[in-house]
């Protein structure tokens, strides 16, 4: 692992990084980067061994004083990378983290909002994120809240054990914020606060005709096997959280065998995902659960 360095001190936002996990990215990157670099001095981008292509990318960010780039040796995954976002929060002894999607795009008015409510004095409140399917003015209490545009409270984070890096992709977001959760914490989506974040890809390959959100059949055995593990490893501490995730599961298999395309191959990635979720260590939830 290498680390390069740019230097600056503090702007308005002294308290928190942004940390961007990186993976074979485009120059959304450093859109975004841009921009939030007028109001953040510490920028983190977590590069998990991107393709020559996406390397000039990582190249032009380092450009910019406010970055920190980490060039991981192999890609160790989401949750491995967010918890070494973490763990810089913790060294250069930040209160907040946000963590990003490498293509969502947010605005400083946004991040200011996000700050503002979760440094609000309220010790409950460990995370907070915004709002990206529609708008809202009003604040709204969450079980779940996804990894983009998350803005966390690094002591709390760390207090609960950081994020799984079993999970690699998929369910990271879901984890933790069950993890939160089960601690006793709340999380919330922030009023007026407004992000761009693609939730998917729109695949045209089904057999009846419907476009749809989805991901190709490898994708399905990360998301079939990290929900099991979820679910294994929370249904005595939330079981009302985890009959839902099941619902959604049984929803997810339907919606394969119905409206998606490549059926065979997404069924089989499914079926090993299951299998693999049930073979899957367990860490119950005792302050860690990394």
């Amino acid at each position: 692992m290498q680390i390069n360095k740019g230097g600056m001190e503090g702007r308005l936002f002294d308290d928190l990084v942004i940390a961007i996990v990186f993976y074979n990215g485009d120059n959304i990157v450093n859109k975004n980067i841009k921009t939030l670099s007028k109001a953040c001095s510490s920028i983190l981008i977590i590069n998990n061994k991107s393709d020559d292509e996406s390397q000039k990318v990582i190249t032009e960010a380092e450009k910019n004083e406010s970055v920190m780039i980490i060039n991981n040796d192999e890609n160790m995954g989401i949750g491995y990378a967010l918890n070494q976002a973490l763990e810089y929060a913790v060294s250069i002894k930040k209160k907040f983290l946000l963590t990003m999607d490498q293509d969502s795009i947010i605005s400083v008015e946004c991040v200011y909002k996000l700050l503002k409510c979760l440094d609000s004095g309220d010790e409950q409140l460990a995370s907070v994120g915004p709002y990206y399917l529609s708008k809202c003015d009003t604040d709204s209490t969450v079980k779940y809240l996804i990894t983009s545009g998350n803005m966390i409270s690094v002591e709390v984070a760390k207090r609960i054990g950081g994020f799984d890096s079993s999970l690699f992709i998929d369910c990271v977001d879901l984890d933790f914020s069950f993890k939160l959760l089960a601690h006793g914490y709340r999380m919330s989506l922030v009023g007026g606060a407004y992000m761009e974040h693609k939730i998917g890809d729109i695949q045209k390959d089904s057999p009846i005709g419907i476009p749809y959100l989805g991901h190709g059949a490898e994708r399905n055995y990360y998301n079939f096997r990290n929900n099991v593990y979820i679910y294994r490893k929370y249904i005595r501490i939330l079981p009302g959280r985890c009959i839902k995730l099941f619902l959604s599961l049984c929803l997810k298999i339907l919606k394969i065998l119905f409206v998606e395309g490549n059926k065979k191959d997404k069924f089989a990635q499914s079926w090993r995902g299951i299998k693999s979720g049930f073979d899957m260590d367990i860490s119950l939830i005792r302050g860690t659960g990394k």
